[in-house]
C-alpha cells in the first residue's frame, strides 16, 4: 500500500518461491479497497484528510488541440482538464484522444479548437470527473472506480479548478484513516 500511495504505479507481488505471482496497480488496489472505504474512512471528507491536490495545467475549449498535446508532452502528463471561457471545468482531453488520429495520419485536425476535437465535452458534465473538498473520501474512491479515471479534478462551488487529484492522492487519503484503524499493509 505504501509504495503505491507514494506514487509507484505498479508493484510486483512475490510468492514464497520468490516468483512474481501478480502485479498490483494503483487502480487495482483502489478497486479492492473501495468496498471497505465506508468502514475505513467513515464520513471523512477531502478537507478532513487535508488532501494535497497536484498542480493543475489546463486548456480552454477554444485552444487548438496541438496546444493541449504540447502541454501534456511538456509536463509529462496524460490528460488535461478542459475549461470554458469562465474557467469552469467542462471535461478533459487525454492522450487517448490523439491516438486514433496519429494512427490514421490525420495530424491536420490538430489546429482545430479542443471543443471540436473532443465532441463529447458538452455532453460529459464536468461533475462526472470532479470532486470538491466537501466530497467524502469514500465517494471520491467510488468515482475513481466507476469512471476508471486516473485523475479527478478538484473544483470549488462554481466548478472552477483548484487542482487535480490522482490515484496516488486517493490512496494517500486512505492511509491516515487506515493507520487509525490499525490496518497493516
Amino acid at each position: 500500500c505504501k509504495q503505491l500511495a507514494a506514487g509507484q504505479h505498479r508493484v510486483a507481488v512475490i510468492n514464497d518461491e520468490g516468483l512474481v505471482s501478480r502485479i498490483v496497480s494503483q487502480s487495482l488496489l483502489l478497486q479492492a479497497v473501495s468496498e471497505a472505504a465506508t468502514e475505513l474512512c467513515g464520513d471523512l471528507t477531502l478537507y478532513d484528510v487535508e488532501i494535497q491536490p497536484n498542480r493543475v495545467y489546463q486548456c480552454c475549449t477554444t485552444d487548438p488541440v496541438i496546444k493541449a498535446f504540447r502541454l501534456m508532452e511538456s509536463y509529462n502528463i496524460s490528460g488535461l482538464p478542459v475549461v470554458d471561457e469562465k474557467f469552469r471545468l467542462v471535461g478533459q482531453i487525454t492522450a487517448a484522444h490523439l491516438r486514433p488520429f496519429l494512427a490514421n495520419g490525420i495530424e491536420k485536425r490538430l489546429d482545430v479548437p479542443v471543443k471540436q476535437f473532443v465532441p463529447h465535452l458538452s455532453i460529459q458534465s464536468g461533475s462526472s470527473i470532479a470532486v470538491k473538498t466537501s466530497t467524502p473520501v469514500k465517494d471520491m474512491i467510488a468515482k475513481f472506480v466507476t469512471t476508471k479515471s486516473h485523475r479527478l479534478y478538484l473544483v470549488d462551488g462554481e466548478q472552477m479548478l483548484i487542482g487535480v487529484c490522482s490515484l496516488k492522492n486517493a490512496l494517500q487519503s486512505m492511509m491516515d484513516p487506515m493507520s487509525r484503524a490499525h490496518v497493516v499493509d
